[in-house]
């Protein structure tokens, strides 16, 4: 009699479908590059936008604040609990400092329309025009009243991603929808070739992560080593750390990472870590971080520095398969079931206030 083959250990299981779906993003990326926004984006001069989204999603709605602004457009993010005692007011036109301009748009990115989302879409008819970034299409029931009056939904890849607690396909691509939303709403739309190369400078920004995290030393990725994320310049205000936090939070099971300015540093957390391990992760390139390693004790403190993309529109981006990589190799040192875990389900006072608020 044939033997069976024993079961894979739980651990490896939830290690090959992380794997699995970090596979997913780059082609899901270079698909939605390839063939740009569903519908037509039209150019909005002087608008100005709400912006809004929470846990895997409020990476997306930051990056779009951030990427309106550089554009020279006005842009605000709008926590979802904001919308719950109805403390939201559009910004009509003719309101202190808009003489003369249009009234605010509203834009809401939840990937499978959350309960908690739901809340900013009905106030949708505040604003001037409204836009969800979803994986819902716009003939889902639930979308029915949104849309109409007169709401945008853009349905974005991938269609299903359930099933476990990190979701790592949805929100690099909600980003790419947002830098792209941006620019074409800025009337600047980007260049078919900068979009055209994404593919293989998200392969390479992948490549590149894997020599620099092989060439750590076993410490850093420990699971008792905190990980901390460095800006310089304005990298922050180019939305570079915008969602990197939440993978170590939903993927690993640990606080979120906090992210310094390098010169911040200095000002009280070297202090503070200084006798403890510590992984400390550059977004972006800057001098300072060579003075930041002469400060650092090689025996508990690495710094990864991460492979990044120079030009503004697509920085974020390139950082995603970067960051994914530094995930994995961490997660396999210290991997947990994905798809179940201690508190599944005990979230509902929060998580579905939407449905509380009606009874």
């Amino acid at each position: 009699m044939a033997s069976q083959r024993s079961p894979e250990p739980p651990s490896k299981v939830a290690t090959a479908e992380l794997r699995a779906r970090l596979a997913q993003v780059v082609p899901e990326l270079a698909a939605l590059a390839a063939r740009g926004l569903p519908g037509a984006v039209s150019p909005t001069s002087g608008a100005s936008y709400a912006v809004t989204g929470v846990g895997g999603s409020a990476g997306p709605a930051r990056l779009l604040v951030a990427t309106l602004r550089s554009l020279g457009l006005r842009a605000r993010f709008v926590p979802l609990s904001a919308f719950v005692h109805g403390g939201v007011v559009a910004r009509a036109a003719g309101a202190a400092g808009q003489t003369g301009e249009a009234g605010e748009t509203l834009c809401v990115f939840s990937q499978g329309l959350s309960p908690n989302a739901r809340l900013a879409l009905a106030s949708a008819s505040s604003f001037a025009s409204a836009s969800l970034f979803t994986s819902e299409p716009a003939s889902s029931p639930l979308l029915e009243g949104f849309v109409a009056r007169g709401g945008r939904v853009l349905t974005l890849a991938p269609a299903e991603e359930s099933g476990t607690l990190l979701r790592v396909v949805g929100p690099p691509v909600a980003m790419l929808a947002a830098v792209l939303f941006a620019h074409e709403v800025a009337g600047a739309p980007l260049p078919a070739a900068a979009l055209a190369a994404l593919p293989s400078e998200l392969e390479a920004a992948a490549a590149g992560a894997r020599a620099a995290i092989a060439a750590l030393p076993r410490f850093a990725l420990a699971a008792g080593t905190r990980v901390a994320f460095v800006t310089s310049g304005e990298a922050g205000e180019r939305g570079l750390d915008c969602g990197l936090g939440l993978k170590w939070v939903e993927g690993l099971g640990v606080d979120e990472p906090p992210t310094w300015d390098v010169l911040e540093i200095a000002h009280g957390p070297f202090h503070a870590f200084y006798t403890e391990t510590r992984l400390l992760v550059t977004l972006g390139d800057s001098a300072l971080y060579d003075r930041l390693e002469a400060m650092l004790v090689p025996e508990r403190h690495a710094l990864l520095r991460l492979p990044t993309r120079a030009d503004a529109p697509l920085a974020r981006l390139a950082l995603e398969p970067a960051v994914n990589e530094l995930l994995i190799a961490a997660f396999e040192r210290a991997p947990r079931n994905l798809a179940e875990w201690p508190s599944k389900g005990l979230d509902a006072p929060l998580y579905a206030i939407d449905e509380a608020l009606r009874r």
